[in-house]
């Protein structure tokens, strides 16, 4: 089969593989389409440290081509959505529903070989049926609601609380459209790309904020109060969003890391210590954020499809990097590569 191989940081090359076996509850599908994810820049840029070569991808659709003999749940010509973190299923956190925390298990794509190729092999705990005609390249981004869903899942947002959003990509617009469907108000997006912004009014922001030409602190106090906002969601990778969560939550107020950040620098922990912020994490996303998932996106299937804004087959690859990484080209916001 082809695929689309990761040689080196920042070179691709389509080369002939092998077509993956399966058996037992293993399922090969034929993939359709994988979008190409943040985690997947960082890695392209050789951020992580990864054993070469490497065949990415784990946000993906496509149908069924063959099961294994004790699959019962999906069969041969089935549209499918592959859950992007592959578990074991048996250990101490797979059976509490942490399978995102699972030691045994990893990401497709980084700890096993993911779908930037023509075939994939999953369990089958890791597909999901779609309905018939369900636009493959749209549902990749099932895989990015899942992990919205799972993040609000990690503390409340009563009506009336205030919120800010750091970061309008492609999460940072889910996380907004979620929170303002919770009940958050005023719900504020901060985000130094003026088009996004438009968008993020679209998205349900009732206030955005442009980190760039603006001073972020005293623009979020007019918005809501002298105190900061109730809570922040960072939905951008880059460290300075955690600082500047750290500076605009009011004092016992909450932080959600979203975003996937490496060591920041210069953090201000007296001001933590001070305000007495309650920080969550959030990592990845479970099984069991499917379903709610994939009704958010029938309920908004009109604004969630603007968010794939270019498809490229599977060749050009390169290019398909080269502009997730750039993000020059205004209206770049997901990528979706088709087979």
């Amino acid at each position: 089969m082809k695929a689309a191989v990761l040689v080196q940081p920042r070179r691709f090359e389509i080369q002939e593989v092998p077509v993956p076996e399966i058996k037992g509850t293993g399922v090969l599908v034929q993939v359709r389409a994988t979008a190409i994810c943040g985690t997947e820049v960082t890695m392209y840029n050789g951020e992580h440290k990864e054993d070469y070569p490497l065949v990415m991808g784990h946000e993906t659709a496509g149908v069924v081509a063959k099961v294994g003999s004790a699959v019962t749940l999906v069969r041969e010509g089935d549209p499918v959505f592959i859950i992007s973190g592959i578990s074991c299923g048996l250990c101490e956190y797979c059976r509490q529903g942490k399978e995102n925390l699972c030691p045994n298990g990893g990401l497709l794509g980084r700890e096993m070989q993911g779908s930037y190729a023509e075939y994939v092999a999953v369990p089958e705990r890791a597909v999901f049926k779609l309905s018939e005609g369900f636009p493959f390249i749209h549902a990749t981004t099932l895989n990015l609601l899942m992990t919205v869903v799972h993040s609000q899942e990690r503390f409340r947002i009563f009506p009336g609380d205030s919120l800010a959003v750091i970061g309008l990509g492609p999460a940072g617009l889910v996380q907004i459209l979620l929170a303002k469907i919770c009940g958050a108000n005023p719900v504020i997006g901060l985000g130094h790309r003026a088009w996004r912004g438009k968008i993020a009014k679209d998205f349900g922001a009732d206030k955005v904020i442009l980190t760039k030409e603006e001073d972020l602190l005293e623009k979020i106090r007019n918005a809501v109060d002298k105190k900061g906002v109730d809570m922040v969601i960072t939905a951008a990778s880059r460290p300075s969003a955690v600082k500047q969560a750290i500076k605009i939550v009011r004092p016992g107020g909450w932080i959600l890391q979203f975003g996937i950040t490496g060591k920041v620098d210069d953090v201000d922990f007296y001001s933590l210590y001070f305000k007495e912020v309650n920080i969550i994490a959030s990592r990845a996303t479970v099984g069991r954020d499917f379903y709610p998932a994939l009704k958010l996106f029938q309920t908004h299937s009109d604004l969630f499809s603007r968010l794939v804004t270019h498809t490229l087959p599977l060749e050009k690859i390169q290019k398909g990097f080269e502009m997730a990484q750039d993000r020059k080209e205004e209206g770049v916001l997901r990528i979706v590569m088709t087979y």
